[in-house]
């Protein structure tokens, strides 16, 4: 009959402790690591490289230039901002509204491929007011 070992020595020795963990040293000695809040700027500034993104991918994929108002990616960057996550959920807020409204406009006929738009602040109910300019000049 085989002696049964008590499930903690088991466990360590599957899991041997490993040498501290860099990242936590690091935070010791660096305390701006610890995830200091985003400031007003830097959610702004993270909100006009998620724009930039879609409007590189409706660039790639369509043709289409999107021009978007700065006052409308500082109200995308407002909303979408939540203290508690961060700039986390930025990224869906601007699919739920920016992108949602350009894939609506496209689906009615509204966008073409190679067209100009611009996305500017709507009303104060949230909406976007997309702005067909005119067909988007190519690069020779």
């Amino acid at each position: 009959m085989a002696l049964q070992r008590p499930r903690s020595e088991l466990l360590v020795e599957a899991f041997p402790r490993e040498p501290r963990d860099e990242r936590r040293v690091d935070l010791q000695r660096d305390p701006a690591l610890l995830g200091q809040p985003l400031t007003a700027g830097q959610v702004e500034q993270i909100a006009h490289t998620i724009v930039a993104r879609v409007a590189d991918r409706l660039r790639t994929e369509r043709g289409i230039e999107l021009e978007v108002d700065d006052a409308l990616t500082a109200r995308l960057a407002r909303d979408g901002f939540d203290e508690a996550f961060g700039a986390r959920p930025l990224q869906r807020h601007v699919r739920r509204t920016l992108e949602k409204e350009l894939t609506r406009a496209i689906l009615a006929g509204e966008l073409t491929d190679g067209q100009h738009v611009r996305a500017s602040e709507g009303d104060d109910d949230g909406t976007n007011t997309l702005s067909v300019l005119e067909p988007a000049r190519v690069a020779a």
